[in-house]
């Protein structure tokens, strides 16, 4: 694979995020406490987007042209790429918010105001809050699946760790109840959590999918991850082996194609314009985005 290197030095604290259709990847600078963006198109750094207070996380909308900054105390700011990048004020929280993401016409998130936590939905035209569920579980990580308009969440494994759905209804505004999967702590539910390319299935870092449908469990790819991309009938996986990223090339039936290291330690890996793009932290808060021909 010929690549080309991108390589930049931020703070300590990374959330990489990706909005792959428009060829941005957002990342969370949590020491400088700002969402920078680079463009795989130009190879070049956008102007950051500057947060307000002491960030906690971060949601990009699907198309990238909304960003969303949650800070400690509730606040959550929103940014436009269309705009100079300033912050606007989005809504207030009743508590800090530790995971966020984008569905439809709507940031969810989870805060810590209630016992357990508090699921949430806020209008993203409006800012208001439209929905609250208490007693509901917090998460190590979360996606949005726009087949079925569902979030997924592996919770902290507090009374065992589950893998949960929570329906969302885009037309009333409503969450549904928050449903687990069968098994109640049976499987390592590792972090990240991804969706099949289809949607019929969530995937998690420990390598294992869930039917997308009721979380029963379907088959394991019996390799872990730190991150996954599609591509054709193509599966890549990277981790972290001593100091260097491991990419490995699967086909369809999981078989390993390939493999092919890299400096510094794996963060993210995407599919965009025909190039597989890896992300990987190197020495002092520095990080590289190589861009590999597939």
């Amino acid at each position: 694979m010929h690549d080309v290197v991108v390589s930049h030095r931020i703070g300590g604290r990374r959330e990489f995020n990706g909005c792959v259709r428009h060829g941005v990847i957002h990342f969370l600078d949590g020491n400088a406490d700002r969402i920078r963006r680079l463009d795989l198109t130009t190879r070049s750094f956008l102007s950051a987007f500057v947060g307000t207070g002491d960030a906690t996380s971060m949601a990009v909308a699907s198309d990238g042209q909304t960003a969303y900054l949650a800070y400690t105390g509730g606040r959550i700011d929103a940014f436009t790429s269309t705009e100079d990048g300033t912050a606007r004020f989005f809504a207030a929280a009743p508590a800090s918010v530790s995971r966020m993401v984008v569905a439809d016409r709507y940031l969810f998130t989870i805060d810590g105001s209630g016992a357990w936590g508090t699921h949430a939905l806020y209008q993203r035209a409006t800012g208001a809050r439209v929905a609250a569920a208490d007693w509901r579980s917090s998460a190590v990580s979360l996606l949005f699946s726009e087949a079925n308009n569902t979030i997924y969440f592996a919770d902290s494994g507090v009374s065992p760790q589950d893998l949960n759905r929570v329906q969302v209804d885009i037309e009333a505004g409503t969450l549904g109840a928050e449903i687990d999967s069968p098994y109640h702590g049976a499987y390592n539910l590792r972090a990240p959590l991804r969706l099949w390319p289809d949607g019929s299935a969530v995937v998690t870092g420990s390598g294992l999918l869930f039917n997308a449908a009721d979380l029963t469990y379907r088959t394991s790819i019996g390799l872990s991850f730190v991150d996954i991309a599609f591509h054709g009938e193509r599966l890549y996986l990277i981790d972290t082996v001593g100091d260097r990223t491991q990419l490995r090339v699967l086909n369809h039936r999981f078989d390993i194609l390939s493999a092919a290291y890299y400096p510094g330690a794996a963060q993210r890996v995407f599919v965009h314009n025909g190039q597989l793009v890896l992300l990987t932290s190197t020495g002092s808060n520095g990080f590289q985005a190589r861009l590999l021909d597939l």
